[in-house]
């Protein structure tokens, strides 16, 4: 599908199908996806957890405003930021980049000191969890054309209790917290709101010229 069509295409889709399965071929290319996208100095600070389970994505429920998307689409995806970003990540991102481009990593070194003079930059946790948060974002975007271009519905949701989330997956004790949730799957024909024409700006208003 061209993508401007995909993009007017998809919407957020209020129900899916729950007798609909993304193949696994097609869910591997849209986390690949996902993987692809631009992050801040390339960290790649987030994880994405795909809960399979149907009883933790029902445990989950009541702490999503008990919107059906999560237990009806055929995935639930789960964006998620690092909580902080310290020295251990910044090495390990080093040494990866020195073995897939087979670099020195004392080549690395001046890289290396401009990132952790930006993380040390950081006078506190909370704009650093702010700054990581905004990753997620920008891996969501990447995520939704996945979706859209593979003809693949989509939800993006921020209406939910991260506490709560984080508690029932135990995110905490693998350093992370929800920012984002994403049902993924095929909008069931009952949706009204797949009918609905899209509301936009114009591009006029949209983009300014300076």
């Amino acid at each position: 599908m061209e993508y401007i069509e995909a993009l007017k295409w998809r919407y957020a889709t209020k129900k899916f199908d729950p007798n609909k399965s993304v193949p696994n071929d097609t869910l591997k290319r849209i986390l690949e996806a996902g993987s692809l996208t631009a992050t801040s100095l390339g960290l790649q600070a987030i994880k994405i957890i795909r809960v399979e389970s149907p009883e933790i994505r029902k445990a989950l429920l009541p702490h999503c405003y008990n919107q059906h998307q999560i237990v009806d689409a055929s995935d639930l995806l789960i964006i998620c930021a690092h909580i902080s970003v310290g020295e251990e990540h910044i090495n390990e991102y080093i040494e990866r980049i020195a073995k897939t481009r087979n670099q020195n990593i004392s080549d690395l070194n001046g890289f290396k000191n401009m990132i952790s003079n930006f993380v040390d930059g950081f006078d506190s946790l909370e704009p650093m969890q702010e700054w990581l948060a905004r990753q997620t974002y920008i891996t969501l975007g990447t995520l939704l054309t996945a979706c859209a271009l593979e003809q693949i519905d989509s939800c993006p949701m921020e209406g939910f209790k991260p506490k709560e989330i984080s508690e029932v997956l135990d995110l905490e004790s693998l350093g992370l917290y929800p920012t984002l949730l994403l049902p993924i799957g095929y909008r069931s024909e009952e949706d009204k709101n797949q009918h609905l024409i899209k509301v936009r700006k114009p591009i006029t208003d949209f983009v300014s010229n300076i």
